[in-house]
């Protein structure tokens, strides 16, 4: 089963001030979280939400099983990408 995939808008934001070359590993990246479970994804531990490595950056994000609905709320770099979650 396929899942909808929601961008925040800080998150599209974020990745208009990329290199092209950085936005299109991450698009790739973004287009397997239709099925979320899928990737190579890591459980947070303080929060219900998961993380996907894509170079030097991180891609966070929630599912919503009920909804089957993904929602990238923050990507950023490793060193910044976990404050002020």
């Amino acid at each position: 089963m396929s899942y909808n995939v929601f961008l925040h808008p800080s998150v599209i934001k974020f990745l208009r001030k990329l290199p092209k070359k950085d936005v299109e590993r991450i698009k790739a990246k973004l287009s397997e979280l239709v099925n979320p479970y899928s990737v190579k994804a890591v459980k947070l531990r303080d929060r219900d939400a998961y993380r996907v490595r894509v170079g030097d950056y991180r891609i966070l994000y929630t599912v919503d099983d009920d909804g089957k609905i993904v929602v990238v709320f923050k990507i950023d770099k490793r060193s910044r990408v976990y404050d002020r979650l």
